[in-house]
């Protein structure tokens, strides 16, 4: 049995007899985000049906950005939930950048 449950445009299949876990498909990005009050956050987001990684900072009716395998000035957590108000900027990083 397959039950769909959509959240904020995406659906996801949920395979109850199976794991029960979400069958999600990620396409991911690597970004660096900074804040009005100074902190510099690097994980990844999420790009979704986004066809470009600036479409997930300036679309959508969601408040937050949700950054994943984030690091933020040394910490190290599974997911940040960015409020998009408090975004001074944010860049995408390819495999050569590097992040001081």
């Amino acid at each position: 049995m397959t039950e769909e449950i959509k959240i904020d445009e995406e659906i996801l299949e949920l395979d109850s007899e199976e794991s029960g876990e979400p069958n999600v498909k990620i396409r991911s990005e690597r970004v660096v985000v900074k804040c009005v009050d100074g902190t510099v956050i690097n994980g990844e987001t999420n790009l979704g049906r986004s066809r470009r990684i600036s479409e997930v900072f300036t679309k959508g009716d969601s408040r937050f950005v949700i950054i994943f395998n984030a690091n933020i000035q040394g910490y190290t957590g599974d997911v940040v939930f960015v409020n998009r108000e408090h975004i001074v900027w944010a860049m995408p990083l390819d495999n050569k950048s590097k992040v001081i």
